[in-house]
């Protein structure tokens, strides 16, 4: 049975040995990379995102520990109507 199947709350993660993190972490991985296979999208930022989705809550003692992510901003070229570069730009505060 995979982890991901097993974990209902984000508290479980501080129960999981460092085996059973190692391999849902793997499995967020590959969850991740085949969405962004079938759906398109930015590999990188998803792949790190997951990675503190996985610590934060066994570095803190939520929701007692509050954390607040300070601001991120994305910015995306893409083509304009006549050819040229247009951007995008989402700022997103937690």
């Amino acid at each position: 049975m995979r982890v991901l199947d097993r974990i209902d709350d984000p508290r479980e993660l501080k129960g999981l040995t460092v085996q059973e993190l190692t391999q849902l972490a793997n499995e967020c991985r590959g969850a991740i990379i085949e969405t962004i296979t079938k759906r398109g999208g930015h590999l990188a930022s998803k792949l790190g995102v997951g990675e503190l989705t996985l610590a934060l809550p066994r570095a803190f003692d939520s929701p007692r520990d509050e954390a607040y992510p300070e601001l991120a901003v994305r910015t995306a070229a893409t083509a304009g109507d006549n050819g040229t570069m247009a951007h995008q730009t989402e700022t997103v505060t937690w």
